[in-house]
């Protein structure tokens, strides 16, 4: 075999063995589990369903999709795309929401019984005003309210919508869910991490006020029951 032949033997077989590392670098081992293969040969694992890590590793990369939501429900429905102009500006629609506001809060148990504290939420643009992060504070285990969670808002300019991820660091919670204006609302929708579906709305907002509303549904969006609403009111300068 001529010199020439022979580089062009070596160069097919190089290119061969670049594109199969690249075929394995990323791979799945079963549902719901990611794997990437580093550069010595380890794998480093987790879980994409409930976003917990089996084997976290630093460099590894966690592309998670939300969950698509039953399409039969009213859980989030676009608007109408043939009328944009009834659409509030994105960063708008949770402009609304900056400030200091206070709370009283609902909490529902199965049997509909209500448990009721006080507390605030201040809300403040944040990354350059790329994301919106609320702080809620609650006098559910205190006599005065602390704080015992944040949210963090930001518009998927991506995939169109807003979402929104909830950290509760009392009870390891991490709960992520999307959507945007439904008829002058807000809706928001998505699963935790027990696969339950849940739907966040804010309702009748106004200057000095607005509602939330939170609800679960265990049969894929058939039935909704009532967690909690918020009645919320801007705090006075």
């Amino acid at each position: 075999m001529r010199q020439r032949d022979c580089a062009q033997v070596f160069y097919c077989f190089a290119l061969c063995a670049i594109r199969g590392i690249r075929a394995i670098a990323q791979f799945s081992i079963a549902p719901g589990v990611i794997c990437d293969a580093t550069t010595d040969t380890s794998l480093d694992c987790f879980v994409v369903s409930n976003s917990r890590r089996v084997r976290p590793n630093p460099g590894a990369i966690l592309a998670q999709e939300m969950p698509e939501v039953p399409a039969k429900t009213d859980m989030v429905q676009r608007p109408a795309a043939t009328e944009p102009q009834t659409r509030v500006p994105e960063r708008a629609l949770f402009g609304r929401l900056v400030g200091t506001w206070d709370v009283s809060y609902e909490i529902y148990d199965k049997d509909g019984n209500a448990r009721r504290y006080r507390g605030q939420v201040i809300s403040r643009w944040i990354l350059d005003g790329a994301a919106l992060q609320e702080v809620w504070t609650s006098d559910a285990h205190a006599k005065e309210p602390k704080p015992y969670g944040t949210m963090i808002d930001f518009f998927d300019s991506k995939r169109q919508r807003w979402t929104a991820v909830w950290i509760y660091p009392a009870q390891a919670m991490t709960t992520v869910v999307s959507g945007g204006e439904v008829d002058g609302r807000i809706v928001l929708a998505g699963r935790d991490e027990a696969n339950v579906i849940q739907r966040w709305s804010i309702n009748d907002i106004k200057s000095d006020s607005f509602i939330g509303r939170y609800e679960s549904s265990t049969d894929e969006g058939k039935t909704w029951r009532l967690l909690g609403v918020n009645h919320v009111h801007r705090h006075p300068a």
